[in-house]
């Protein structure tokens, strides 16, 4: 896959209450402008930061309430016809509908407090059974049926200083290391990676050829992940 020279990167962040979403989008309009603007390449969203997808027959995800058009296998059809590489965005740590189902999944600072960076971005700790209830069924589903060219991961990590989830200290004593901020950071860094390295793998064995990225490694600069990411994005507002 050519993974874009020009490349749009598409924020849909919709809150449940929105109304009629989608109800006016046209994949044909929507690509032709991408495609007279001379993209080669565009993030379509699968899931945001509120938990939910953006395509309407999803089998493993709740969908957005009211949510009024296919979009994401319209538009990455509408986009593959003209030539247009697709990538699906996926909201990791970021899922406020498994963190209602699940508050236990949150991170946690070491008085408890539940890690966030906005009233609805709850981070989820990546050691708790997130990947494999939530993160790793829906990417598969994605990669299987939604006919994109790669995946756009996002917030795979933990905020600073929240390593005191009780999912990350079972793991920490399960490995025997010390109680230490040191060892919980070091500890996050490790689960992280292997949650990266997870859905790589994962995505690959359906799709050889399909393309991974995982948004901030330029910024969190592990050179271990390097491996699991086909291109480093620098994400800038």
């Amino acid at each position: 896959m050519n993974i874009g020279y020009r490349k749009i990167h598409l924020d849909f962040h919709t809150h449940p209450a929105m109304q009629g979403v989608c109800s006016r989008f046209d994949p044909d309009r929507f690509a032709d402008t991408l495609a007279d603007a001379g993209v080669d390449c565009v993030v379509l969203f699968a899931k945001g930061h509120y938990g939910f997808a953006f395509f309407q027959d999803c089998r493993t995800n709740p969908v957005h309430p009211h949510l009024e058009k296919d979009f994401l296998p319209l538009a990455a059809e509408a986009c593959r016809q003209r030539g247009i590489a697709t990538e699906a965005y996926i909201s990791v740590c970021c899922d406020y509908q498994a963190f209602l189902q699940h508050p236990d999944w949150s991170c946690r600072t070491a008085d408890g407090s539940i890690a966030r960076w906005s009233q609805v971005s709850v981070l989820l700790d990546l050691a708790s059974p997130l990947l494999d209830e939530v993160v790793l069924p829906f990417t598969r589903e994605v990669v299987e049926r939604m006919g994109v060219d790669g995946l756009w991961f996002d917030i795979v990590m933990y905020p600073n200083d929240a390593f005191y989830s009780e999912h990350l200290t079972r793991e920490l004593n399960r490995r025997n290391l010390p109680d230490t901020p040191a060892a919980r950071g070091q500890l996050a860094r490790e689960v992280t990676l292997t949650a990266q390295q997870r859905l790589f793998d994962a995505a690959r064995a359906i799709r050889p050829d399909i393309t991974v990225l995982f948004n901030n490694q330029a910024i969190l600069g592990d050179p271990r992940a390097y491996p699991f990411n086909d291109v480093i994005e620098i994400e800038s507002d």
